[in-house]
């Protein structure tokens, strides 16, 4: 495999762990009852059309048929993909969620 062929192999593989992320932050957000598109505009106003969230929610499935998704899963996958303002978003739903 050449410099160019492995670059875009690499590029597409995180595009795919990418999907991936935002498919486990769309899920866990069904799984609790709330709006992952609401939630991702919170922590990014600029990019409420995100065409892979879109897609993601798609894929979801209802709650009674997914498995559980942890809360530091979520926030573990979140921050290897530098989300730190949806981590922040989402560790505040999750305090709203602890004291109700």
């Amino acid at each position: 495999m050449n410099p160019k062929e492995r670059e875009a192999e690499m590029i597409r593989r995180f595009q795919q762990d990418e999907e991936m992320m935002i498919l486990v932050f769309a899920q866990w957000c069904v799984n609790h009852g709330l709006d992952p598109l609401a939630l991702y505009t919170r922590a990014y106003p600029q990019q409420a059309a995100n065409p892979a969230l879109a897609h993601a929610l798609e894929l979801t499935v209802p709650k009674e048929e997914a498995g559980d998704i942890a809360d530091d899963t979520l926030l573990s996958v979140l921050s290897l993909y530098d989300n730190a303002d949806l981590a922040f978003v989402v560790s505040e739903e999750i305090a709203r969620r602890k004291r109700g």
